[in-house]
């Protein structure tokens, strides 16, 4: 693929975003409630770049090299991972509580696996809590679920290619609508697991995948369609700036009370 400035700007969007949440940075008076989205931006984008690689190895060989594939990727990924822990291992020692430094360790061992996400999660480990303090791994539980992607998507969409090359945008488009309707209802039941569980971002990168097709082709754009990239710009920073994690339904709760309607009422509670 050629280098593209606009996943290069948003990347660079959603790294500092989250750097600037969990350095609690003000501005104008507030924080950055909303930077951990830009985790989710990153998944968008592997999803979109996952897609367009392996689509156009099938497209152009009619082929695809999976060990090429996950090769490149771990030329990538393991270097920067094990010098990251390594790097954090000398401060972690001198600082940590035995105990923690023992967590340290087995979080350690779990990025190495790419397994950290479930890790943190079955720790009982809050990601909003100042535990991270203590966790200075815990930012490799995205790389977990991100590396997970990758074992499962490129077997899925090679798959669906061979399965009907003409009907792939209607099974992702599909699973991507279903994905986001079990992330809706999980989260009300799991609301701790919402960050470090694989499918709770299926439909990200699902939505990563969708865009990817180039389903609205470029000599159909019209000017409705072309402000998209801009208004998708401000609903980004609007959400970094203002969304916050601890009212995650409370817009849902006001209507609810202010409802006078049984039917809205009933309605209203199935997202409660």
């Amino acid at each position: 693929m050629n280098y593209r400035n606009e996943i290069a700007g948003l990347r660079a969007i959603s790294v500092i975003a989250v750097i600037l949440y969990h350095a609690n940075f003000s501005f104008l008076g507030g924080l950055f409630s909303g930077g951990f989205l830009g985790v989710d931006i990153f998944f968008v984008i592997s999803g979109f770049l996952l897609t367009r690689i392996i689509l156009n190895e099938l497209e152009t060989k009619n082929r695809f090299d999976f060990y090429n594939f996950f090769e490149r990727r771990g030329r990538r990924i393991i270097p920067v991972l094990f010098f990251s822990i390594l790097l954090a291992f000398p401060a972690s020692y001198y600082f940590l509580l035995p105990i923690d430094f023992v967590k340290y360790t087995e979080s350690s061992a779990a990025a190495v696996a790419f397994i950290s996400n479930f890790y943190f999660y079955f720790s009982q480990l809050d990601y909003f809590d100042n535990s991270f303090l203590t966790k200075p791994l815990l930012h490799t539980w995205s790389l977990g679920v991100e590396i997970q992607f990758y074992v499962f998507l490129p077997f899925v969409l090679f798959f669906l290619y061979r399965l009907s090359k003409k009907h792939l945008k209607y099974f992702l488009v599909g699973a991507l609508i279903l994905s986001f309707i079990l992330y809706i209802y999980l989260f009300n039941l799991n609301q701790r697991g919402f960050m470090y569980l694989p499918y709770f971002h299926l439909w990200e990168f699902l939505t990563g995948s969708v865009l990817a097709l180039d389903i609205v082709k470029k000599k159909k754009i019209n000017g409705l369609i072309a402000t998209l990239p801009s208004i998708g710009i401000v609903l980004i920073l609007l959400s970094v700036f203002f969304i916050n994690i601890e009212t995650n339904w409370e817009h849902t709760s006001g209507l609810l009370h202010s409802c006078n309607q049984d039917a809205c009422r009933r309605f209203l509670q199935r997202f409660q």
